[in-house]
């Protein structure tokens, strides 16, 4: 009798939420997905798995040629909900929320070019957005990836590679893309102006939930962009990717404050060394601004012969870009540090906030030995202008020189096996070259080279 009484009460206790869960799943279609990513990588300087640039080549003995670095990981693995809804206002509704597990926070031990992860392993929202798709207009609102010139046609084996090339970042936005015609796409954004995740290098003081109000929230003007894209079929196609030229640019103010009575901000995070900022007298703003140009292309040089008969096609990416103020859409650091805006001071004492121009982009070519069997080859720069008089001023021995990189290069080449839909294999090598803007006391260079070895496996689900 107490067994019945007992299985009655757990009957009644689970009615609620199995009614809950039959309306959910009955109004809306939700499938999972994702990937299990590991990584094995070996670099020939003590550095992260996540490597996006090469230390100075003599350092101490912590740091380039004394010691290489074999790291093993998982984080980059991902988990995706894709949600399909009812329809709204005549269009059809979706979202999706995606997370790695790699943290996008990269913290340096002693100097700006000895980096390690912070909370490898915790999960970190990517993408959380909803989007509204009618006939030839979607509105998309949330986070996701933003900017012009965004060309995810690569397949690098880590996550961060090209990322100072103008890859692309997430970023919470409001975008209405219109299909003017079958071939000519007008896409139009308002975009939050500072990145929203705990990245390294925002520029703003991260809190404790990963937001970061600096000086371009201070300004209260979002980014605004547009992009203009063609496309077209009539060449032939490699997989999803067609013949395609855009062109797009981005425009965003930044508003940096100083206090009217004691100088330029010292950035450090002592109260008593700040004491002087937080003056009774007020504070002395400016205006900077921010501008992006991008362009991109797209090339089926040799297409496929059928729908997923990929062997013997050869396909050529290009994408580039030239602007100032960019720090939060040319990640990681330290490149983005050197993007900054900073106080320069006139030959009549003058202070204004200036920030330099920054130009970069990266290339792939992509061949197909056999429907499964690919090579892809890389190639990246970017280049910070920063005249003689501001790296001058940079002092010696600070961090700010540690950190400030004046060109990065990326060279990657890889091959990739994909015996099914479901597993990815593939085998890389990465050279690294970074140029600093000064060189740090007599034994620290100007210059540094870095050579990775990965191997990465891909459980598609």
């Amino acid at each position: 009798m107490k067994k019945l009484i007992i299985l009655a009460v757990a009957v009644l206790l689970a009615l609620p939420c199995v009614s809950y869960a039959g309306s959910a799943t009955s109004r809306w279609d939700l499938t999972i997905g994702g990937y299990v990513k590991f990584d094995l990588v070996w670099a020939d300087d003590y550095m992260n798995p996540d490597i996006t640039f090469a230390p100075r080549d003599n350092g101490t003995s912590k740091n380039s040629q004394d010691y290489q670095a074999l790291t093993w990981g998982a984080g980059e693995s991902r988990l995706n909900f894709l949600i399909k809804g009812p329809d709204t206002w005549g269009a059809k509704s979706s979202a999706f929320i995606e997370f790695d597990f790699r943290v996008g926070n990269v913290l340096s031990t002693d100097s700006a070019t000895r980096s390690q992860l912070n909370s490898y392993g915790v999960a970190s929202l990517r993408h959380a957005f909803m989007k509204f798709d009618w006939p030839t207009v979607s509105l998309i609102m949330g986070q996701t990836w933003t900017g012009p010139g965004i060309l995810p046609c690569f397949c690098i084996l880590g996550v961060n590679e090209l990322g100072p090339f103008g890859k692309g970042i997430w970023r919470p936005e409001i975008k209405v893309s219109w299909m003017a015609t079958k071939n000519f796409t007008v896409d139009f954004a308002v975009v939050s102006p500072y990145n929203t995740d705990k990245y390294a290098g925002n520029g703003g003081s991260t809190l404790a939930n990963g937001l970061a109000n600096d000086d371009f929230a201070r300004s209260q003007i979002p980014d605004i962009m547009t992009e203009f894209t063609y496309k077209t079929d009539a060449c032939g196609k490699i997989g999803p990717w067609m013949l395609q030229v855009g062109f797009g640019g981005v425009y965003g103010q930044e508003k940096p404050i100083d206090p009217a009575a004691n100088g330029p901000t010292t950035y450090t995070t002592s109260y008593a060394a700040t004491s002087g900022f937080w003056s009774a007298n007020g504070y002395d703003d400016d205006t900077v601004d921010r501008w992006m140009v991008t362009g991109k292309t797209y090339i089926p040089i040799i297409p496929e012969k059928a729908p997923g008969k990929l062997a013997g096609s050869l396909g050529l990416a290009m994408a580039g870009f030239t602007g100032q103020n960019l720090r939060s859409y040319v990640p990681p650091p330290p490149i983005a540090n050197a993007m900054i805006s900073y106080d320069r001071v006139s030959a009549t004492g003058d202070i204004n906030a200036v920030a330099p121009v920054v130009s970069g982009g990266w290339g792939q070519l992509a061949f197909y030995l056999t429907d499964t069997v690919w090579f892809g080859g890389y190639y990246g720069q970017t280049v910070v202008s920063l005249s003689n008089r501001r790296k001058n001023s940079i002092p010696q021995t600070s961090a700010a020189a540690l950190g400030s990189v004046e060109r990065i290069q990326q060279y990657i080449f890889n091959v990739v096996y994909d015996p099914n839909p479901a597993v990815r294999l593939g085998l890389e090598y990465s050279y690294f070259q970074t140029h600093y803007a000064r060189s740090i006391r007599p034994y620290l260079d100007s210059d540094g080279n870095t050579n990775v070895v990965r191997f990465a496996a891909q459980y598609f689900f």
